[in-house]
């Protein structure tokens, strides 16, 4: 489990190549991607995993693909993640490590009955890719992390700023995206979160 992980969406790297935007953050020391990218026709999310795997591996980092358990297997993904009504794949689809995005108490049991590695509880602060999510805050994040059954990382809002308070919250780590991908200094983006939550995957 990554203690930083870097959600990707191209659509929000300032108009520079994902790629790009994700070896820097790599070579910085990022020590985890998590490719989402649902729009992306099936060819081309061969094609951008492929080469996000490749990334990683050379560096030694973490890499999950969201909700396509196929492509997961075909490019050697460490883990897959489960979107919140995404079901679990069958053995014979996917039958290594899972991720499930949670809201609550309820999405957090669903993470240890499938037995994710970790989940990703959101949204701690508002956030951008949900607007209309109210936020959990630091009180009951704490309360949902301390009973869940599974680590969880922190996701919604989080900026190196407020990583603190996510870890304080028992978060044990923390994911994000425009924090690292819309950043002017990707690299300096990610050591500033490194040295809150630490690289250890």
């Amino acid at each position: 489990m990554p203690h930083l992980l870097m959600i990707t969406d191209r659509h929000r790297t300032g108009g520079r190549a994902l790629n790009d935007v994700v070896t820097r953050a790599l070579d910085a020391g990022l020590p985890g991607v998590l490719f989402r990218d649902k729009d992306l026709p099936d060819a081309e999310a061969v094609d951008q995993a492929i080469a996000l795997r490749d990334a990683t591996s050379a560096r030694g980092a973490v890499f999950f693909v969201a909700e396509r358990p196929a492509l997961a297997r075909r490019v050697g993904a460490d883990g897959l993640h489960l979107g919140e009504a995404a079901m679990a794949p069958e053995p014979h689809a996917w039958d290594g490590a899972l991720s499930v995005a949670a809201h609550d108490a309820g999405g957090l049991d669903r993470a240890g009955r499938v037995g994710a590695r970790f989940a990703l509880l959101s949204p701690l602060f508002a956030t951008r890719s949900h607007p209309q999510a109210r936020p959990l805050g630091p009180e009951r994040f704490a309360e949902l992390a301390a009973g869940s059954p599974v680590p969880v990382l922190a996701l919604g809002g989080i900026v190196p700023a407020n990583a603190v308070e996510a870890t304080a919250a028992g978060a044990a780590g923390v994911a994000c995206i425009d924090a690292i991908l819309a950043a002017d200094d990707p690299a300096q983006a990610v050591g500033d979160f490194l040295g809150i939550v630490g690289d250890n995957g």
